[in-house]
């Protein structure tokens, strides 16, 4: 099955023609398994209210960040998805169960825009993460992993992004740079005072995915065509049978006939083999190539199989 996650600063849902225009937009997304991470939407309680009952997402708020979820991806979980506001609302991480055994968390960020701000609400960031779980990040961060490539024609550009990443749970990829790590590529145009000509660039919207779950993303891009905010949308498309295969047992090999195959069907069991397997088994055969890392990750699954059934 394919995820896909879209963040995007919309700069206001108030005003009703830009509200009409963005739920337009996000319409083409409520046919496929997508989470919608936006930004700034600046709605009070009634209004989001209101908005709610608009559309057929659900949606999780905080007064910065809106997270939305399709209903076709609603529809595969085991059940409601739980949320957690932190950093005075800036950051809302809502925790998802699929049918398939995959659970995700993902993180909805707003980070301040003034720099003195910026630099203690990275070194105070914190994400709560949850073991087994396939972690996302994404928002708008203000910042970039790399001026020099990330900005463009910007005075003294600083960048606080060591200060975020020395707090990430677990390790993180920028899901553009890894599916374009040459390109230019910008999220937000700066323009001059008359609103007519761009003077600067930035990259400072992202989608940040766990490393270890790099092999996930399918695709990764910025959108030219969302009307009604000077950010322009990020989409990534992860596909979770791969996330969730490691954690199957190789059907086919003889090994598995030395275990009674009730054990596979313990939900305590399966927590603590998937667990095992992130934190073990792939450090110890990541480096490996990729036809003799399969025979030593089915020996270390076995091994831990039928410790855990003695």
């Amino acid at each position: 099955m394919n995820i896909k996650v879209v963040s995007w600063n919309v700069r206001s849902l108030q005003k009703a023609s830009n509200q009409a225009n963005i739920l337009n937009y996000l319409s083409q997304f409520l046919s496929s398994s997508s989470i919608i991470l936006l930004q700034e939407h600046h709605l009070k309680t009634a209004a989001l209210e209101e908005l709610t009952s608009k559309t057929t997402f659900l949606i999780y708020s905080t007064p910065h960040l809106l997270t939305l979820i399709s209903p076709s991806l609603y529809s595969q979980l085991q059940q409601p998805p739980t949320s957690l506001s932190s950093l005075h609302d800036r950051l809302l991480t809502t925790y998802l169960n699929l049918n398939d055994g995959t659970s995700l968390e993902v993180g909805n960020l707003y980070a301040p825009v003034k720099q003195e701000l910026r630099e203690p609400f990275f070194s105070n960031f914190r994400f709560a993460h949850r073991p087994c779980h396939l972690s996302l990040l994404a928002g708008d961060f203000n910042d970039c992993p790399n001026i020099k490539v990330d900005r463009k024609n910007q005075s003294n550009p600083i960048t606080h992004w060591s200060k975020l990443e020395g707090n990430f749970p677990v390790q993180m990829i920028d899901t553009i740079r890894h599916r374009h790590p040459s390109r230019t590529l910008f999220t937000r145009p700066q323009l001059d005072k008359k609103g007519g000509t761009v003077r600067s660039w930035s990259r400072i919207d992202h989608i940040l995915l766990s490393t270890r779950h790099k092999s996930t993303l399918r695709d990764a891009h910025i959108r030219f065509d969302a009307p009604g905010s000077d950010h322009r949308p990020v989409v990534a498309v992860i596909t979770l049978e791969q996330a969730v295969s490691t954690a199957r047992l190789p059907s086919t090999n003889s090994l598995i006939h030395r275990i009674s195959p009730l054990l596979f069907r313990n939900k305590a069991f399966a927590d603590e083999f998937r667990h095992y397997y992130e934190t073990s088994i792939t450090p110890q055969t990541a480096h490996l190539p990729s036809n003799i890392g399969w025979e030593v990750k089915k020996k270390l699954i076995v091994d831990f199989a039928q410790r855990s059934a003695r």
